[in-house]
């Protein structure tokens, strides 16, 4: 599935029907690729973010393996209606870094810590906490 896309089709009012109408094909096959996660071409994904989403990174919105290990942050996120794209732009970070902090490809440094700390007016244990999602 799709989260980044259709969560950006969500705040622009981006519907099926724009994109199936974008790309020149049915309705139902722009719908099956975003339940089922069915891939979209290169030149569809180019399509569909020069016409729609000029301001986000085609990575960013075809990447179906976000990933977070960490629930507590997780459940801040979603409660603050934050993404990996927002979470970039709090931090000051690319998009990619954050992608590799969330999954535990790298570790948080201690000054983004505080950062997320800050911005979700959490503890560190509450944030990365083992299985600490409340």
């Amino acid at each position: 599935m799709y989260r980044n896309l259709t969560s950006r089709m969500r705040r622009k009012k981006v519907n099926v029907n724009d994109l199936a109408e974008c790309l020149g094909v049915d309705l139902s096959i722009i719908a099956g690729k975003l339940r089922e996660g069915d891939s979209f071409t290169l030149d569809e994904a180019i399509l569909i973010k020069r016409r729609f989403f000029p301001e986000s990174p085609i990575e960013y919105l075809f990447d179906t393996e976000v990933t977070n290990i960490y629930p507590g942050l997780a459940a801040r996120m979603i409660g603050h209606g934050h993404d990996a794209k927002n979470l970039a732009e709090l931090l000051g970070m690319g998009y990619r870094g954050v992608l590799d902090r969330l999954s535990g490809r790298i570790d948080f440094e201690l000054t983004e810590v505080i950062q997320l700390m800050r911005i979700y007016d959490s503890s560190c244990d509450r944030l990365f906490g083992e299985g600490n999602g409340a």
